[in-house]
């Protein structure tokens, strides 16, 4: 995940996030990482923390490897496993096994997982992207484009494909630029 609702309500307390149950709050930002990750084709992966595992039906145990670099409330990614591919969040350690929030299928498969981490700015940035969506988007005007009375005139910008991403305006995107990964 992103950020957690806790820490989103605590460190972003200048947002009016307060207003939204945190089951609304966490299905957004699950929502803006898996946009995030396909605007920029970066799994925003820390390398060096990665290992192989089994799944005994309840947690991940390690396979010829011991897990270092993981802790609780980490996000990771599963791949090569088949059916369990995604990303899950680490609800504890214990005994060198690590229990996932969300059970897996069952599968004799060896698997890997290894690290997310998002860098500050990408954090920011998502916060960002939801004050957009909970309390601006709500708020724009569509459709008129300006409003004229006598030697008055208002215009709005109107939102279209050249100048929005994702459902997103683009300039709200910027702060991706530097993690955009191109494919050859």
């Amino acid at each position: 995940m992103i950020i957690s609702v806790n820490d989103l309500l605590t460190d972003f307390s200048d947002y009016d996030f307060s207003k939204y149950n945190q089951a609304v709050l966490q299905r957004r930002l699950s929502a803006i990482e898996q946009k995030v990750r396909a605007y920029t084709k970066n799994g925003f992966y820390l390398k060096p923390i990665k290992a192989r595992c089994t799944y005994d039906g309840d947690v991940l145990i390690p396979y010829k490897d011991v897990f270092v670099g993981f802790k609780e409330g980490d996000t990771v990614e599963i791949y090569n496993s088949g059916v369990n591919d995604g990303l899950y969040t680490i609800q504890s350690i214990y005994d060198n096994a690590i229990v996932l929030d969300s059970e897996l299928t069952l599968n004799n498969e060896i698997m890997s997982i290894i690290k997310v981490s998002y860098p500050m700015d990408v954090v920011e940035g998502c916060v960002e992207l939801l004050n957009y969506d909970l309390n601006v988007k709500p708020t724009v005007k569509q459709g008129v484009a300006s409003e004229s009375i006598s030697r008055h005139s208002v215009s709005y910008i109107q939102r279209n494909e050249s100048n929005t991403s994702i459902g997103y305006p683009s300039e709200l995107l910027t702060f991706l630029k530097p993690y955009i990964e191109w494919s050859y």
